[in-house]
């Protein structure tokens, strides 16, 4: 390029910086992490022990939410270390060290903890890899209940002809500002992007010709905004269809839509958004966001206010 000019060392630093891992949370981020924890977990003021909420949880997430447990408890200053040994693991979640040693390679595979040797092996969590395991832990004993009992509600509310109740304008400007907090951006620049009330719809235009990628743009875009506005994280295959009829993408094109998804999820080596529903054209399928999907989302939103921004 002509007109491209050599960066200074400050410049390059700045362009770098964007590779680097956040291990630091901003207030909200760790408000809202305690809060989902406090459902899944107490800890004990004088020991750091960790004290499960649930006895559903199966050995591997007992092992992350003990050492996620534990790094609280060292930054709260009840204990000096948040390095464990597979012996100190087994105690803290009552499981025989026998039972642990296949977990726990998983999980190292996956890069959520660490294991490290000194005299002996310790293992302990990724600080950055916190808030999504709480998350998806929280998604599936938690989030999950939640939104059933208030579909239920909503069922049965509508089945007596009474109105459903609507969040309140102070909750709705939390729930953008924490949107806006997750993706980086100005929470003004969120409704450049998308209406928000009772009826979520993006209004921003998207780039790029080809339809497919605009498909998957959109979808991961809305659902992430459902997530965190209506705090579900599914919609309706119709909804969704619809409103990318509304974005201009053709129906031509939507007749492939969950191909598309299932093809882009094969491309990111990971479940992004999931089909639920056997049969093809089936109207009451609908199609659900997962943690990666939501994290892929919150960038794809940052790209688009970052285009505005330049426009």
């Amino acid at each position: 390029m002509k007109n491209d000019k050599y960066v200074t060392e400050d410049e390059k630093k700045n362009i770098l910086s964007d590779l680097l891992v956040e291990e630091e949370y901003t207030r909200g981020k760790l408000q809202a992490m305690v809060l989902k924890s406090k459902k899944l977990f107490k800890i004990k003021p004088n020991t750091g022990d960790i004290v499960f909420e649930s006895h559903e949880y199966i050995v591997k997430e007992k092992i992350q939410l003990f050492l996620v447990a534990r790094y609280f408890s060292k930054e709260m200053g009840i204990i000096k270390s948040d390095k464990f040994t597979l012996a100190d693991i087994s105690e803290g979640i009552g499981t025989k060290t026998t039972a642990l040693s296949q977990p726990i390679s998983h999980l190292t595979d996956q890069n959520i903890i660490v294991k490290e040797k000194n005299d002996y092996f310790v293992y302990f969590i990724r600080s950055y890899q916190i808030d999504r395991v709480i998350g998806t832990i929280y998604d599936k004993y938690v989030g999950n209940k939640e939104n059933i009992e208030k579909t239920k509600k909503t069922k049965e509310s509508k089945q007596k002809g009474q109105l459903v109740p609507q969040p309140s304008s102070v909750n709705d400007s939390e729930r953008i500002e924490k949107l806006a907090s997750d993706a980086h951006v100005d929470a003004k620049s969120l409704y450049n992007i998308f209406k928000f009330g009772d009826e979520l719809k993006i209004i921003a235009h998207l780039e790029g010709k080809k339809e497919r990628p605009k498909q998957i743009k959109a979808a991961l875009i809305l659902l992430t905004a459902y997530d965190y506005y209506y705090n579900v994280p599914e919609i309706t295959s119709s909804e969704l269809r619809k409103q990318l009829e509304d974005l201009g993408l053709s129906k031509t094109a939507l007749v492939n839509l969950s191909t598309n998804i299932r093809k882009y999820n094969e491309k990111k080596q990971c479940d992004l958004i999931l089909p639920e529903g056997r049969k093809k054209g089936y109207t009451k399928t609908k199609y659900k966001i997962t943690r990666n999907g939501i994290e892929e989302g919150l960038k794809l939103i940052k790209e688009i206010c970052d285009i505005q921004i330049k426009k």
